[in-house]
Protein backbone atom coordinates (compact mmCIF):
# COMPACT_ATOMS: atom_id res chain seq x y z
CA UNK A 1 0.00 0.00 0.00
CA UNK A 2 2.89 2.38 0.75
CA UNK A 3 4.40 1.73 -2.70
CA UNK A 4 1.13 2.61 -4.39
CA UNK A 5 0.92 6.02 -2.74
CA UNK A 6 4.30 7.23 -3.97
CA UNK A 7 3.30 7.66 -7.63
CA UNK A 8 0.11 9.41 -6.52
CA UNK A 9 2.06 11.80 -4.29
CA UNK A 10 4.56 12.48 -7.10
CA UNK A 11 1.72 13.27 -9.50
CA UNK A 12 0.12 15.58 -6.93
CA UNK A 13 3.46 17.32 -6.38
CA UNK A 14 3.97 17.73 -10.13
CA UNK A 15 0.44 19.10 -10.52
CA UNK A 16 1.08 21.56 -7.69
CA UNK A 17 4.37 22.70 -9.25
CA UNK A 18 2.67 23.09 -12.65
CA UNK A 19 -0.16 25.09 -11.09
CA UNK A 20 2.28 27.40 -9.29
CA UNK A 21 4.27 27.81 -12.51
CA UNK A 22 1.14 28.66 -14.49
CA UNK A 23 -0.14 31.13 -11.91
CA UNK A 24 3.29 32.66 -11.51
CA UNK A 25 3.70 32.93 -15.27
CA UNK A 26 0.29 34.53 -15.62
CA UNK A 27 1.19 36.97 -12.87
CA UNK A 28 4.46 37.84 -14.58
CA UNK A 29 2.67 38.35 -17.89
CA UNK A 30 0.15 40.64 -16.23
CA UNK A 31 2.96 42.58 -14.57
CA UNK A 32 4.87 42.79 -17.85
CA UNK A 33 1.72 43.95 -19.66
CA UNK A 34 1.17 46.64 -17.07
CA UNK A 35 4.81 47.72 -17.37
CA UNK A 36 4.65 47.72 -21.15
CA UNK A 37 1.38 49.66 -21.17
CA UNK A 38 2.33 52.36 -18.69
CA UNK A 39 6.09 52.16 -18.49
CA UNK A 40 9.04 53.10 -20.60
CA UNK A 41 8.32 50.65 -23.42
CA UNK A 42 5.15 52.28 -24.67
CA UNK A 43 6.06 55.90 -24.20
CA UNK A 44 3.24 56.46 -21.73
CA UNK A 45 3.70 57.89 -18.32
CA UNK A 46 6.23 60.31 -16.95
CA UNK A 47 8.45 60.46 -20.03
CA UNK A 48 5.57 61.53 -22.24
CA UNK A 49 4.26 64.02 -19.68
CA UNK A 50 7.69 65.63 -19.46
CA UNK A 51 7.80 65.95 -23.24
CA UNK A 52 4.34 67.53 -23.32
CA UNK A 53 5.24 70.01 -20.61
CA UNK A 54 8.45 70.94 -22.42
CA UNK A 55 6.81 71.36 -25.85
CA UNK A 56 7.46 74.72 -27.50
CA UNK A 57 4.82 77.35 -28.04
CA UNK A 58 3.52 77.72 -31.61
CA UNK A 59 5.68 80.82 -32.12
CA UNK A 60 8.77 79.04 -30.81
CA UNK A 61 8.02 76.12 -33.11
CA UNK A 62 7.84 78.50 -36.09
CA UNK A 63 11.12 80.10 -35.06
CA UNK A 64 12.75 76.68 -34.84
CA UNK A 65 11.44 75.68 -38.26
CA UNK A 66 12.77 78.93 -39.74
CA UNK A 67 16.12 78.52 -37.99
CA UNK A 68 16.46 74.96 -39.31
CA UNK A 69 15.68 76.11 -42.83
CA UNK A 70 12.41 74.20 -43.06
CA UNK A 71 10.49 77.34 -44.09
CA UNK A 72 11.62 80.51 -45.83
CA UNK A 73 11.25 84.08 -44.53
CA UNK A 74 8.03 84.83 -46.43
CA UNK A 75 6.36 81.66 -45.13
CA UNK A 76 7.60 82.38 -41.60
CA UNK A 77 6.20 85.91 -41.63
CA UNK A 78 2.89 84.75 -43.12
CA UNK A 79 2.49 82.00 -40.52
CA UNK A 80 3.38 84.37 -37.67
CA UNK A 81 0.80 86.82 -38.99
CA UNK A 82 -1.87 84.07 -39.05
CA UNK A 83 -0.86 82.98 -35.58
CA UNK A 84 -1.12 86.50 -34.17
CA UNK A 85 -4.55 87.00 -35.76
CA UNK A 86 -5.74 83.69 -34.36
CA UNK A 87 -4.44 84.49 -30.88
CA UNK A 88 -6.10 87.92 -31.00
CA UNK A 89 -9.37 86.34 -32.14
CA UNK A 90 -9.27 83.74 -29.37
CA UNK A 91 -8.39 86.23 -26.64
CA UNK A 92 -11.38 88.46 -27.39
CA UNK A 93 -14.19 88.24 -24.83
Amino acid sequence: MGGGMLPLLMMALMAFVALVALLGGAGLLMLWGRYAQYGVLSGHGMVQRAQIEASPTPLEALRERYAHGEIDLDTFEEMVSHLMRFQAMVSRP
